[in-house]
């Protein structure tokens, strides 16, 4: 997996534009969220609790092409939390591995049944892992406050999944 990176403004726009790519935009932003607003189609994982809600935003942002973390200013609790989920799915890919080890030593035991079974199981193990994407994990640069403070719009509605999420 790729490591985080920063992205611009400007490059998020251009990635948020592109209808060939699903991005998420995750707002890691605890209570402030609700009263100064958020970027248009995110998702609320306060920092607070982010490392309790991880198997849900990975579940939440599978098949996503690219996932971009953003906090108040992007300094401490973005890029934190952004490198928490790259962690989480890193272990997710390495328990993955861990079971088609397992698999080819069935394999190799002699017995036609196990070798059948374990033939079978890491073809589908390895179709699995062929459909699920593993996005790339961006930061946005200077976060929620240097985009609004950039005139660029947002939205206001206080749902946890914004309104216009897609």
């Amino acid at each position: 997996m790729a490591n985080v990176t920063y992205l611009s403004a400007e490059e998020f726009e251009r990635l948020a534009k592109d209808r060939s790519k699903r991005v998420a935009v995750v707002d890691v932003r605890d209570e402030e969220r609700m009263m100064d607003g958020h970027l248009h189609g995110s998702l609320h994982f306060p920092s607070e609790t982010f490392r309790d809600d991880i198997s849900h935003l990975a579940q939440r942002v599978s098949g996503h092409d690219a996932v971009v973390f953003h906090c108040a200013l992007s300094q401490v609790r973005g890029p934190k939390c952004a490198n928490i989920y790259v962690g989480h799915q890193q272990e997710q890919q390495q328990a993955g591995g861990d079971s088609g080890a397992m698999q080819k030593k069935q394999r190799a035991g002699g017995c036609c049944m196990g070798a059948l079974v374990g033939s079978k199981q890491q073809e589908q193990g390895e179709r699995a892992q062929q459909r699920q994407q593993v996005p790339q994990v961006h930061v946005l640069r200077y976060g929620f406050n240097g985009w609004m403070s950039s005139g660029r719009p947002f939205c206001t509605c206080s749902e946890p999944v914004c309104c216009e999420a897609r």
